[in-house]
């Protein structure tokens, strides 16, 4: 049923793709305009059905990133992990406090790796590496440094 699933998905990701209607005018948040397009743009999809690709246009400007309106209209994540997988992997996550390498799936993730993601669906990327950064700066700023002595080499 699973592979039923995402046959059907990419099936509807190949129809939006040869449908898809070029935007006249395409502008980002930096006020400069994508004056050319290239279509046919492929990107990988890791979802809980499995793997499928994602086919849309790429509006493209001259020292500036591409931009794809249809990522946007598909809410597609930054990454190659879909909401759906993240949210999952997640939820593995409380489950298990971490502990285990195999998140949702059955696939086998390294335990850094595993936590990242885990931090990255619930939305707490930048304040982990906030913390993270933190952290470290105590760890070893802070004690090599107490007394304000530079250590001799």
């Amino acid at each position: 049923m699973r592979e039923v699933t995402r046959a059907l998905f990419q099936d509807h990701l190949t129809l939006r793709a040869m449908t898809e209607v070029r935007v006249e005018t395409v502008v980002d948040t930096a006020d400069v305009e994508r004056t050319r397009i290239e279509r046919g743009r492929k990107r990988l999809l890791a979802t809980v059905f499995g793997k499928v690709t994602v086919t849309r246009i790429a509006y493209r400007g001259t020292g500036v990133a591409d931009l794809h309106v249809a990522d946007a209209v598909l809410n597609l994540p930054a990454g190659v992990h879909s909401h759906g997988l993240g949210k999952l992997t997640a939820i593995e996550a409380e489950k298990t406090g971490s502990t285990s390498p195999a998140p949702a799936g059955g696939s086998t993730v390294p335990r850094p790796s595993f936590k990242l993601r885990a931090l990255r669906a619930n939305g707490d990327l930048d304040a982990y590496w906030t913390w993270h950064g933190q952290q470290e700066y105590a760890r070893n700023h802070q004690t090599r440094y107490r007394h304000q002595l530079i250590p001799a080499v």
